[in-house]
């Protein structure tokens, strides 16, 4: 690759704008002689976590990794972007490859959907509906400004993530799951951490980059307003199977929800998400 697109180099412009920013702080600090703050040891700590997770974002979204190194490079030597900056040669970007790590994110988001829109809102939960909506936000969103930096077009969300909800319901009664083991799976979204998430949709929103819902996958409070007026939730609506009667029936079902609560903590849905990761770490900025 030897040009930037306009999305790209909106973010290349963040990056290196970013660490140059700190360098003026640095120096500032050097220049005073005075210790560093409690506050500006924070400042010092989100600038430099942000700045990580943008480029982390970039990687996500089809920026070539010699551009995200060049930017930040010239950043920490205090040079701001300009318009028309020589970039290095880069490897062909893989985005094949990327949108598959935006598809499982896609069926993440999805699923969490169909747990939220049979359980959230019933049983006075309050916190877990409230924890659960917000992550449900920070996946879509960020899922959403990804896939704009990578220049996904309305034909290609239409035709990856549009029925995604319809899958994962298809997925979850498939599977059998009665009231309170669909319970337990909508509480576990609680105890995932979407912090990076937050922190890479927010940098890229900063960097100008557009959450656009005509290429993101369906956006979950419209998905559950949908199945919850077909009559999804609450939680025993999910499951076609019938509820258990005999001894037998009930034994089974005992011992497979035993089994599935107990899974919890391996299920990939219920992992912090790290799909659309880059394969190794920027660095970001050493603060």
């Amino acid at each position: 690759m030897s040009a930037a697109t306009a999305s790209q180099a909106k973010v290349l412009k963040a990056l290196q704008n970013g660490a140059a920013a700190v360098q003026v702080m640095l120096e500032r600090e050097r220049t005073s002689g005075l210790e560093r703050s409690v506050r500006q040891l924070r400042q010092f700590q989100d600038r430099g976590l942000a700045h990580a997770e943008l480029a982390t974002a970039a990687h996500a979204g089809g920026v070539p990794a010699e551009w995200i190194a060049q930017a930040h490079e010239r950043g920490t030597r205090g040079i701001r972007w300009r318009a028309g900056m020589f970039l290095r040669t880069a490897a062909p970007v893989d985005r094949e490859q990327l949108l598959t790590a935006l598809d499982t994110d896609v069926a993440r988001l999805a699923s969490w959907t169909v747990l939220h829109a049979a359980r959230g809102g019933s049983g006075g939960e309050v916190g877990t509906t409230t924890t659960v909506a917000r992550n449900l936000r920070a996946l879509w969103t960020r899922t959403c400004v990804v896939a704009a930096l990578l220049d996904v077009t309305a034909g290609e969300s239409q035709t990856r993530w549009a029925k995604s909800v319809e899958a994962a319901a298809d997925a979850i009664t498939r599977q059998g799951l009665f009231g309170e083991q669909i319970t337990e799976q909508w509480r576990a979204i609680v105890h995932v951490d979407m912090t990076r998430y937050r922190i890479q949709a927010t940098a890229l929103g900063e960097a100008g980059i557009d959450t656009d819902p005509s290429i993101g996958p369906p956006r979950p409070d419209t998905a559950i307003a949908a199945m919850r007026a077909e009559g999804v939730g609450p939680i025993d609506h999910i499951s076609h199977h019938d509820v258990p009667t005999s001894g037998a029936q009930i034994a089974e079902a005992v011992e497979v929800a035993m089994r599935q609560t107990g899974d919890l903590d391996q299920d990939p849905l219920m992992q912090p998400p790290t799909f659309s990761d880059p394969p190794i770490r920027y660095p970001g900025a050493e603060l």
